[in-house]
């Protein structure tokens, strides 16, 4: 064999080295890459995930207590009514009534709070806080005629408002129902996005051992044609 085939031959196991280091490079650079990516989505997802998870339990939580301290407020009305005469009694009821009608307002403004954060239309809780307050205008019209009534009119002074009050505990509870509702399309939707995930991962993952089997492949091919050549050459 000549020095100048002799050099060619080199020339042309060195290249065939170095496809083979620069196939296996690729694809390591190309699942690391791929890793960090992945890893940073999924946490983004993770994070994003658990934010709106907490905010939509928080929403649910707080109409519960809007309702919940609603029926409260309705309650020490009735009480209300019944104990006119009863000075102290009347005064510990009206205390109790009042503070229950706060904290509905206050729940109610938690709530919107999280429906805007959850970039969600926050209308229906405005209606409910204004029609609250309208109410609370309606109990105190019909607490200042009853003041001055005896304690027979109880019946026909609680039917002043027994239609709102009504009528806005019905919309409470349509309220908790269609927030209730939202969270599970949430979470479905949530649940589908994983499975999408999954099955690119599952996808990427089939890829990339076709990838190395045929990096292994052309790894040994190229190896069996360098192990010839050096045979040759010796």
């Amino acid at each position: 064999m000549t020095d100048r085939t002799a050099y060619a031959l080199r020339a042309s196991i060195k290249k065939r080295l170095m496809a083979i280091v620069g196939i296996m490079g690729l694809l390591i650079l190309a699942t690391g890459v791929y890793g960090l990516i992945h890893l940073a989505e999924s946490n983004r997802r993770t994070a994003e995930g658990l934010t709106q998870a907490r905010l939509l339990v928080h929403v649910v939580d707080t109409a519960r207590l809007a309702k919940v301290s609603f029926k409260k407020q309705v309650q020490e009305w009735k009480n209300l009514l019944l104990r006119v005469r009863e000075r102290d009694l009347y005064k510990k009821h009206l205390a109790a009534f009042e503070q229950h009608e706060r904290q509905v307002d206050e729940h109610l403004d938690r709530m919107k709070g999280g429906v805007m954060a959850l970039s969600l239309d926050a209308s229906t809780v405005d209606e409910l806080r204004t029609s609250h307050e309208t109410l609370g205008h309606r109990y105190r019209e019909a607490l200042a005629q009853y003041d001055h009534r005896t304690g027979k009119d109880a019946m026909a002074v609680g039917r002043l408002v027994e239609d709102v009050d009504r009528d806005l505990a019905d919309r409470m509870d349509n309220l908790v129902e269609q927030i209730e509702q939202q969270a599970s399309i949430v979470f479905q939707q949530r649940e589908k996005e994983s499975g999408v995930q999954r099955e690119q991962d599952r996808l990427f993952s089939q890829g990339l051992l076709v990838m190395v089997a045929v990096a292994l492949g052309v790894g040994i091919v190229l190896s069996r044609t360098i192990i010839r050549d050096l045979d040759r050459e010796n």
